[in-house]
């Protein structure tokens, strides 16, 4: 490509990856990509310590790829979190987005309140 030429949203999505429709959120996703990226190649060739699979820094890049950098970067700190002596182990894939909305402890509390009539 020439100095001059100037580069179509597809050719830009098609080299970068990600939506052409959201340049702002693209550079702060990139650059947590790449900050994982570079933790990942520093542990390269050592034996993981990660009880989880997949391991935490694959979690985190697939997280923050899913979800962009704060959503997806809370979910990477609380998986990280569970990496402790005593915790869980075995396979953690990245929630689905439809599992994340679900609301905590299974079931939802009735929409309407039944009541008694009086007597």
């Amino acid at each position: 490509m020439s100095p001059g030429q100037r580069v179509t949203p597809e050719q830009q999505q098609a080299t970068l990856g990600g939506s052409p429709s959201a340049p702002s959120r693209r550079g702060p996703r990139r650059a947590a990509l790449g900050l994982i990226r570079i933790y990942q190649l520093a542990r390269a060739g050592r034996p993981s310590p990660c009880r989880f699979v997949p391991s935490c820094s694959a979690y985190a890049m697939e997280a923050v790829d899913r979800y962009g950098v704060w959503r997806g970067g809370w979910l990477a700190v609380r998986r990280i979190a569970r990496c402790r002596p005593g915790g869980g182990r075995g396979y953690d894939p990245v929630p689905e987005p439809e599992e994340l909305r679900q609301p905590r402890g299974g079931s939802r509390a009735p929409d309407v309140v039944m009541r008694k009539d009086a007597p």
